[in-house]
């Protein structure tokens, strides 16, 4: 589910970046009826939301500690979707398009 939902969510970027952050839950709802339907799991979009700010935070954390956490913020050991699903999530498609030029390494 973890992979359906970093797909979609890449998927729906430009609803996402296109619209106000008010009507992203309705993004969301969208998000979670299509992953409730292919894995035949029953999730809402609130878990959709919840599960996508945990796989960012993991994301950031892990590259902190790839580049050394030059900035100093707070850092913890990266759990097992960290390392998973990091290559998943490293073109950083939600970023606005004017920054995802910014290199973190």
């Amino acid at each position: 589910m973890t992979q359906n939902l970093i797909e979609l969510r890449a998927e729906y970027q430009d609803n996402f970046e296109n619209s106000s952050n008010r009507d992203h839950i309705e993004i969301w709802d969208r998000i979670a009826i299509r992953i409730s339907f292919r894995d035949q799991t029953l999730v809402t979009a609130r878990q959709c939301q919840i599960k996508w700010s945990a796989l960012r935070r993991g994301y950031d954390n892990v590259c902190r500690i790839l580049s050394g956490n030059r900035e100093g913020f707070p850092i913890q050991s990266p759990n097992l979707f960290d390392i998973e699903f990091f290559e998943m999530m490293s073109d950083e498609f939600w970023l606005p398009r004017s920054n995802k030029s910014i290199n973190l390494t």
